[in-house]
């Protein structure tokens, strides 16, 4: 991978000494396209996983083209559909002696009413049985202890109340940002100089202790990484280490201001 970066910058000649352009990519026949087409190539290992520089160089081949899309034509089918979007749906009752346990697919964090009622027709109405009954991860479930006693049919229905608050995930940039503890950030790292392509940064720290995760490299001097700053943690200026496979380590003093 990066052929034009390593052998172009040694007076190498692509398409003699070597193939791929500036993008990672070169014009091949495929089985896909057996008239040729512009092929991107990524790097993979062994057991065929992606390994850095993974798929393409700092650009894309062409120009990008494209519009707003209002409409689709055609048949869609959908996949997925989750989170707060995702259909309720009450599972068969479970009726033991004296009782039926209800279950249904259920957000985390939100919470649920259920009714019941035994004739089904417009002229009876629904009685509560339960509110604010809260999800178990993404399961919710009910237990009508008199749900079968006396024989007679019973129909229930639920409906979902309300949802638990997301935690916000802010994006910062460094040095010059700032974050309240107990927040969830994701910081966007500028270097004082950049090391080079090869090297993979493989661990960024903050405050010394707060270990960063999801960690990229967006662009030759800067790096991005995601922290979980505890309740409590110390406040003020605190600096970020980054170490990369490659190159030395680099601090960057008081980069984000915890308050």
């Amino acid at each position: 991978m990066e052929d034009y970066d390593f052998l172009g910058d040694h007076g190498y000649t692509q398409g003699v000494d070597f193939d791929l352009d500036e993008f990672n990519g070169r014009w091949c026949v495929t089985p896909e396209f057996p008239a040729g087409t512009f092929a991107y190539f990524v790097a993979l290992t062994a057991t065929h996983t992606p390994m850095f520089p993974y798929n393409i160089g700092r650009a894309y081949y062409g120009e990008p083209t494209g519009s707003n899309v209002t409409t689709m034509t055609g048949t869609l089918t959908t996949r997925f559909i989750g989170g707060i979007n995702m259909p309720l749906i009450l599972d068969p009752p479970n009726v033991g002696t004296g009782n039926v346990i209800l279950t249904w697919n259920a957000v985390e964090g939100g919470q649920y009413w259920v009714e019941s009622k035994k004739l089904i027709s417009a002229l009876s109405t629904w009685s509560v049985l339960a509110a604010h009954v809260p999800a178990i991860q993404t399961v919710g479930t009910y237990t009508d202890f008199t749900g079968s006693v006396g024989g007679s049919a019973k129909f229930y229905r639920i409906g979902r109340e309300t949802f638990a608050p997301f935690d916000p995930v802010l994006d910062i940039v460094a040095p010059g940002g700032s974050a309240s503890d107990g927040t969830t950030v994701i910081v966007t790292i500028t270097l004082s100089s950049a090391p080079p392509l090869t090297s993979k940064p493989l661990s960024v720290t903050l405050a010394g202790s707060i270990v960063g995760t999801s960690i990229t490299r967006p662009s030759a001097n800067t790096v991005s990484a995601r922290f979980v700053i505890p309740e409590g943690a110390t406040t003020g200026a605190q600096d970020i280490d980054i170490t990369f496979s490659a190159s030395p380590s680099e601090n960057v003093p008081g980069a984000l201001v915890i308050y």
